[in-house]
């Protein structure tokens, strides 16, 4: 199972988070013009980073799995000059390559099969500039196995409409993977017009498990610091990248 982003989690996701947060979006420009671009951001979604980072003038482009996400984006990046792009990580194949690459808020952690990861990091690699960065935040693992009660929560739409969740999730401590799932439902003028199951995994990881990983895909130079209950991963593509 993968996680899923459809359209009325989409929808909900916006209305939730509906732009990023200013320290973290002044930090990540501050990356992207001391790295240089062209700049890439890996999981892209809606683009609530992306859209301001265009719209500072930079070279950054998008990739995201969801074509609901990438929807809202073109919506949101209307008028700037976006260039994204529908693909899965462990399967990127993208015309340029860059001086950084970027995942963050958590969403590399939506990578869960090991062989999934282990691709994913190769073709970031790849689609680097020799010497160029990347960076990942992920999230630290929850001590013990939990189980998440059924719980709910709504947004309402500017125009009126309701979107409703119901929905339950089990952590397990020794694989450090959370499943959930949640349902969605659409309400116009008190009437149900829509309902949209989404299942979702995502992987936690401590700092040594994150640092294996990169350094085992072959970056070099690799550092974790944690800030605001993420690990944020950051590495360097050698000059020259040995044959695996």
């Amino acid at each position: 199972m993968r996680a899923e982003y459809r359209r009325l989690l989409t929808e909900a996701y916006d209305l939730d988070k509906p732009h990023a947060p200013e320290a973290e979006l002044a930090s990540l420009r501050a990356r992207v013009q001391a790295h240089g671009t062209p700049a890439l951001e890996l999981m892209s979604g809606s683009a609530r980073f992306l859209a301001p980072l265009l719209a500072a003038g930079l070279d950054v482009d998008g990739v995201d799995a969801s074509p609901d996400m990438l929807a809202a984006a073109r919506r949101r990046c209307a008028g700037l000059p976006l260039r994204q792009y529908e693909q899965a990580l462990h399967e990127l194949d993208l015309p340029r390559r860059y001086a950084f690459a970027f995942c963050v808020a958590g969403s590399f952690g939506l990578v869960v099969d090991d062989g999934e990861v282990a691709g994913s990091l190769a073709r970031i690699r790849d689609h680097l500039l020799p010497g160029g960065r990347v960076l990942l935040e992920v999230e630290p693992p929850p001590e013990h196995t939990r189980r998440r009660p059924w719980s709910g929560t709504f947004w309402r739409r500017p125009d009126g409409a309701t979107i409703t969740l119901r929905g339950t999730g089990h952590y397990d401590a020794a694989t450090q993977v959370e499943e959930a799932v949640g349902i969605y439902e659409l309400f116009v003028d008190g009437a149900l017009v829509a309902t949209e199951l989404n299942e979702w995994v995502r992987r936690f990881w401590t700092a040594g498990q994150i640092t294996s990983a990169l350094a085992g895909a072959g970056f070099d130079d690799v550092a974790v610091s944690e800030r605001d209950g993420l690990l944020t991963a950051t590495a360097r593509r050698p000059d020259a990248v040995p044959p695996h």
